[in-house]
């Protein structure tokens, strides 16, 4: 299961510009770029550091993957941005701790399962920082 979102909008500059605009920004935001073509570019956070996902402050401030698709219709240029905001194994994990943390708690009456509303919280700030970061992102390219 991914939770992948996606961000439109048309835009009068040409491809060429667009997609240059898209390179500096993803460049400058320390993503690595995965494909570039003559109307899409593809980035990750993973394989600009080569070691993984980073610090913990990285994984509420960056995408994990992204693409823009640039597609030209006439006077306009349709600009789509999709990108993922969690892995599976980050719902996974979550979900695990949730239920053990919940069975643990109906097991022995105690009030253990308050300690996966931590995760759950942690996961819907990330949810909603994500989601400017990507707005931000494409509000950029779009200037």
């Amino acid at each position: 299961m991914k939770l992948a979102r996606q961000l439109s909008q048309t835009s009068v500059q040409a491809t060429p510009v667009l997609i240059e605009r898209i390179l500096t920004i993803v460049t400058q935001k320390k993503y690595g770029i995965k494909k570039v073509s003559a109307n899409n570019v593809s980035f990750d956070k993973d394989s600009y550091t080569g070691r993984g996902s980073g610090s913990r402050y990285q994984n509420f401030v960056k995408l994990h993957n992204g693409t823009f698709k640039i597609t030209d219709n006439g006077e306009y240029r349709m600009v789509e941005f999709s990108y993922l905001l969690f892995e599976r194994y980050e719902i996974g994990f979550v979900l695990c701790l949730v239920m053990i943390f919940t069975t643990f708690a109906i097991y022995t009456g105690s009030y253990a399962f308050l300690i996966s509303v931590a995760f759950i919280i942690q996961q819907t700030i990330k949810y909603y920082n994500l989601k400017v970061v990507a707005k931000e992102m494409f509000d950029e390219v779009l200037k």
